[in-house]
């Protein structure tokens, strides 16, 4: 038993500390980027690798009882700094996750706002919009019908008792702007056996930027003039677009269709030293008329 554990003293040990000691250097020195580690990694795998080179049957029979327990210090300070900058990697690269994870909802979050209001802009106005100040223009703009009734000459009864009036009760339906000219509000219209009908129109803004509407949907609220920019950075998306010819033979009323991209600039993490390249977020092609996101839905 004696023979065993000496020998796991003099062989097993020395190598199980130099392996581990190469091994975080080697990690060290190949991280790059994102994965790049605090230099007490390096410091850390140095001390474990020149702990297990002291410690082999070589370099023992040099050592005296003061020597081994410096070697003995010299080894518990780099397992511990090893294990904390182990540990201290992995939460950073947790928080990092993390905090990814939510710039990325939020960016995605407002590429589909701008979707919604690209999609808006080619429902109204046939086309989309060219560039970000023509889609805010038009997000103000009161393009969106909104029918307004009040009373209901179908189910009236004065209607339904008088066969006479019935006949005529088309000429019961009027429009506000007939109010005054028939010298009535809009009450006594009502109580006349009138039906008051119009269109009134509100904007892209008001039906679903408002705070109230995206309250109701749980979506972070939204500052109009804030939509072209990333909002975790605070940067401008890109936005690019095509205008497709029109053929010789196109009616004078077609508008050539324009195809769109709208792209984050700004992968994350946000640091000028270190950006990370990859295909970031974005919408739309400059190929198709389409409005398709490259996120997963």
């Amino acid at each position: 038993m004696k023979q065993l554990l000496r020998t796991l003293e003099q062989y097993v040990v020395p190598a199980l500390l130099i392996m581990t000691g190469i091994g975080a250097i080697i990690f060290y020195s190949r991280a790059k980027g994102l994965e790049t580690q605090p230099s007490e990694m390096l410091i850390g795998g140095l001390c474990l690798f020149f702990a297990g080179v002291m410690m082999t049957p070589f370099f023992n029979q040099f050592l005296k009882r003061g020597l081994s327990l410096v070697l003995g210090l010299f080894l518990l300070i780099g397992v511990l700094t090893l294990g904390y900058k182990v540990f201290d990697v992995i939460a950073s690269k947790n928080n990092h996750q993390i905090s990814k994870t939510l710039a990325d909802a939020n960016t995605v979050q407002r590429l589909k706002d701008l979707r919604l209001a690209q999609e808006q802009h080619k429902l109204y106005e046939n086309v989309y919009a060219k560039s970000f100040e023509e889609l805010l223009i038009f997000i103000m703009k009161p393009v969106i019908p909104v029918p307004y009734r009040n009373g209901n000459v179908m189910e009236n009864k004065f209607f339904q008792s008088n066969p006479k009036e019935m006949k005529r009760r088309d000429e019961y339906i009027i429009s506000k702007s007939q109010l005054g000219e028939l010298g009535l509000t809009e009450e006594q219209a009502i109580k006349n056996n009138y039906e008051v009908r119009d269109t009134t129109y509100i904007s892209v803004a008001s039906k679903f930027f408002s705070d109230e509407m995206r309250a109701r949907k749980k979506i972070s609220p939204v500052k109009i003039d804030e939509l072209p920019f990333n909002p975790h950075s605070g940067e401008r998306f890109r936005f690019d677009y095509e205008e497709q010819a029109l053929s010789e033979d196109a009616p004078e009323d077609r508008v050539a269709d324009v195809y769109i991209k709208i792209t984050d600039p700004t992968p994350f993490p946000v640091d000028q030293k270190d950006r990370v390249k990859k295909d970031t977020l974005s919408f739309g092609s400059l190929d198709a008329l389409n409005l398709d996101g490259n996120w997963r839905e």
